[in-house]
């Protein structure tokens, strides 16, 4: 300002012109503030309180219609947990994939709720009428049968996993936008979920967090999202966000994964609809985030000559490179020994960085922030004489359970 005289005239243009009518209301935001408080919540998502009156109402259909599938995907998720949920070998030439029998299932919610046998069978009755009409015949008259096994068909091999509903059609389909609101909701999330370290996740933590619901409405709308049209930090940024977001919804989702195939199909089948097109955690990493790379084990890439998201494919991540270059997780460096530690991933995506070790070290070098560790790089890459070892990956899955739920 450059005199008082026009912070006064400001002063008064805000008494005296009225918000419009889309502006959140005072009465709304004390609401929202109320609710936080009620969930036990410390903060205020800006984001919450602008869009209050659109999560508000689908939250509540969601409570009105959606209680008892709800029910159920926890309930599977405690069956696969307890590894009920299996492929179950009945013959030489027969498998049931991806079912459980009734006896085990009998057998396990006895001892999980501490009911009778009796009891335990009409919850097993009740389970097949809800969810397993269409695979009863009209002779078995619905009856649940200890001695039957039963198929889990998940919803996520239907359809788009952010799609259970149709958008509301109320938020921005501008990528830019879009990502800022949705960013606003993540990071909460991360707060809620994420240990000291921010390395393991407390899955269990989602059940009735605030941000995750309205997360989970949020993306309902990507599907309107102009991706095309968007720059291209604009695409990396949302993709980025997408990629560790829709991850944990999956696990949420359909639990923890027990077999390698589990974790094919959470990698490759289940996906969300962002933009018109369908994108699984596949076909972001190495479609959008490796630049159109094939993936370990694939025999083409992501997306073909004529695929219409092949303009969404981001070169290099530098930023994020630069961090973890900075950790010994992923470049250590013995001077003495002569020796270049690397994270096995340059091995296993070396094609990405180039043909060989020295471009592999090249590109490394590029990205790096100036500093000790990058000039100890250059000392050995330039003398020649250096042996490059990779390091170990830990597989150990970071979604863990916490034990005060």
């Amino acid at each position: 300002m450059n005199n008082n005289t026009e912070w006064e005239e400001l002063i008064q243009q805000t008494k005296n012109i009225e918000a419009s009518e889309n502006a959140p209301k005072l009465s709304i935001i004390d609401e929202a503030k109320k609710k936080n408080k009620e969930n036990g919540k410390n903060f205020c998502n800006v984001y919450s309180l602008i869009f209050y009156n659109i999560f508000k109402e689908e939250e509540s259909k969601v409570e009105q219609n959606e209680w008892i599938p709800t029910q159920y995907e926890k309930l599977v998720s405690m069956m696969r947990k307890a590894n009920l949920i299996k492929d179950n070998r009945v013959s030489l030439t027969k498998t049931y994939r991806n079912s459980f029998k009734g006896e085990d299932f009998i057998g396990w919610i006895m001892r999980e709720k501490k009911i009778r046998r009796s009891e335990a069978l009409e919850l097993g009755q009740e389970l097949i009428e809800k969810h397993f009409n269409d695979q009863m015949s009209h002779e078995e008259a619905f009856s649940f049968d200890p001695d039957r096994y039963y198929l889990i068909v998940d919803e996520t091999t239907s359809g788009p996993l952010n799609c259970t509903k149709l958008p509301t059609n109320k938020f921005p389909t501008d990528l830019g936008e879009f990502n800022e609101i949705l960013k606003n909701f993540i990071d909460p999330i991360y707060d809620a979920i994420l240990d000291e370290s921010k390395k393991r996740i407390f899955i269990e933590r989602l059940e009735d967090n605030l941000d995750f619901k309205h997360y989970m409405i949020l993306m309902r709308e990507a599907v309107n999202l102009n991706i095309e049209k968007a720059t291209l930090e604009s695409r990396l940024a949302f993709f980025t966000n997408c990629f560790n977001m829709q991850l944990i919804h999956i696990t949420y989702k359909c639990g923890l994964p027990t077999t390698i195939w589990q974790r094919r199909r959470y990698f490759y089948s289940i996906y969300y609809q962002l933009g018109g097109h369908s994108y699984s955690l596949q076909s972001i990493f190495n479609g959008i985030l490796r630049g159109n790379q094939k993936g370990y084990g694939m025999l083409w890439k992501p997306f073909g000559k004529q695929d219409q998201r092949r303009p969404n494919v981001a070169e290099e991540m530098y930023l994020n490179a630069q961090r973890h270059f900075e950790s010994d997780a992923y470049l250590r460096i013995d001077c003495k020994k002569s020796i270049i530690c690397l994270a096995k991933l340059f091995k296993i995506y070396a094609k990405d960085f180039g043909t060989g070790n020295e471009a592999i070290l090249e590109w490394i070098i590029d990205v790096m922030k100036p500093g000790p560790k990058r000039e100890d790089l250059l000392k050995l890459y330039y003398a020649g004489q250096y042996t490059i070892s990779y390091l170990p990956i830990d597989f150990t899955l970071n979604f863990i359970r916490d034990e005060n739920m």
